[in-house]
């Protein structure tokens, strides 16, 4: 996933995260964000479903591509803030507009009299076409994380 950042940063009201740089690209920088929190440090995650399927469906790590006007050299670690409102707003844009579909999708279908199956097909079409709309329309773009700077010297590199 690219998700692409403002140059200039306003740094109140953000959640920070660390990212190591992979690659400059002109004006961008390619990131690999730092996983702290979820599956990756969850004491079951080894027999949650939740996991399990987070594995199958994305075996690629996500990078980010964060516009700046500052120069880092690759395997340099960096902080990036993202504000609590955009936090929210994502969550509501990844999983609201794919289940709304769904919901209107089999709606439609069932108005139509279409048969259970017909129903349950055209409700995967629409969370599909939703999952599709969200990821290709640019709905995310306003919510993306800034570069504050480099991340502090820590004598822990876990990620």
């Amino acid at each position: 996933m690219t998700v692409e950042s403002p140059l200039a940063p306003d740094l109140a009201d953000l959640v920070e995260a660390e990212a190591t740089v992979l690659a400059r690209d002109g004006r961008f920088l390619l990131l690999l964000p730092h996983r702290t929190a979820g599956c990756a440090t969850c004491g079951i995650a080894s027999s949650c479903g939740t996991a399990t399927l987070s594995r199958l469906v994305s075996s690629a790590p996500a990078t980010l591509r964060v516009a700046t006007d500052r120069d880092f050299p690759v395997g340099t670690r960096v902080v990036l803030g993202i504000r609590e409102s955009s936090i929210v707003a994502g969550a509501a844009i990844a999983y609201l507009i794919p289940a709304a579909a769904m919901v209107v999708m089999a709606a439609i279908a069932a108005g139509l009299g279409t048969a259970e199956v017909g129903v349950g097909l055209a409700a995967v079409a629409g969370l599909c076409g939703g999952y599709l709309v969200v990821r290709s329309s640019g709905l995310a773009r306003g919510l993306a994380p800034v570069l504050i700077g480099p991340a502090p010297a820590s004598g822990c590199d876990v990620e």
